[in-house]
């Protein structure tokens, strides 16, 4: 793995700083190792737009009693129903973080969801009849998404927005924190990511790959690439053929879908904590160089 020497010892300074005084796992708001908790999950209706969802978050009255968790808004992949994302955002949240998947009208989805999704957990985190109430971050987005939808995400930094309605105009908002999408590209198109940690996981399999590492390539830092080995473009979804969304000639996967969304996830919660959470752990798993299933690279 090729390292950012400034920016790997900056961001080690900062962990270390929190250690010594005390308060980097200790803040109501900073969960402590991973994975660390009960998930739960509920659909419900997106105020804005009427679109469906399926929410993942820690279970408030388990050990993550007293949490509030920052938000993902996982956008969904081009013909891919929102409910072939199960294991991924159920995994993902357990590393501490509320994940909502919208299921967009001819399942392709917006942008503009980044907005109307994290609005709508705002709205539930003052709603005492609400499963959500009290454990949101309403000071933290993330974007993230698959395939279309990891575009989608990605375009969110440069206030850019891929499936919006004609004349709408898409704001980065003020709250979004970081950005990790799983097989997602925007090519060689710069990303004005500046001070936003980003990151892309994508599996060796995947066709394009020259795609990711242009994508990779306009990132500014901090940011990583993420390959997990033998996974393709569905790798991080529960069936390696979602009906109606298979890419023609990609190639087939022989691990098993449940382990290579667990990857996905295990590498998506970990980029994320390291830079919400200050957690050592997950930073030093990443500058260690992963393990023997996925090649990083953060330079």
């Amino acid at each position: 793995m090729k390292l950012n020497k400034n920016r790997t010892c900056s961001t080690l300074i900062a962990i270390l700083a929190l250690l010594i005084s005390g308060i980097a796992f200790a803040k109501p708001d900073s969960p402590p190792t991973v994975p660390i908790m009960e998930i739960r999950s509920v659909g419900q209706t997106i105020a804005a737009n009427g679109d469906p969802a399926e929410i993942y978050y820690p279970d408030p009255a388990g050990s993550a009693a007293g949490y509030r968790f920052p938000v993902v808004v996982y956008l969904q992949g081009a013909k891919v129903e929102n409910q072939y994302y199960s294991q991924f955002a159920q995994q993902l949240s357990s590393y501490g973080f509320i994940v909502v998947v919208p299921n967009h009208p001819g399942l392709f989805t917006s942008t503009m969801l980044l907005i109307e999704a994290f609005e709508h957990l705002k709205l539930e985190d003052i709603d005492p009849d609400s499963p959500l109430y009290g454990i949101v971050d309403t000071s933290t987005l993330i974007a993230s998404g698959h395939s279309f939808g990891g575009a989608a995400a990605l375009a969110s930094v440069n206030n850019f927005c891929i499936g919006c309605d004609s004349g709408a105009v898409f704001v980065r908002p003020a709250e979004l924190k970081a950005v990790v999408v799983t097989a997602g590209h925007t090519g060689p198109v710069d990303l004005n990511n500046e001070g936003i940690p980003i990151a892309i996981v994508v599996g060796d399999l995947n066709n394009s790959q020259e795609k990711y590492d242009q994508t990779y390539a306009s990132m500014k830092q901090p940011r990583a690439l993420i390959r997990v080995h033998g996974a393709n473009h569905y790798g991080m979804a529960d069936v390696s053929e979602p009906p109606g969304a298979v890419i023609p000639d990609e190639s087939s996967q022989i691990i098993p879908q449940s382990i290579t969304a667990a990857r996905f996830a295990h590498w998506s919660g970990l980029y994320l904590r390291t830079w919400l959470y200050y957690d050592f752990s997950a930073w030093w798993q990443l500058v260690s160089g992963g393990d023997e299933f996925v090649t990083i690279t953060t330079e």
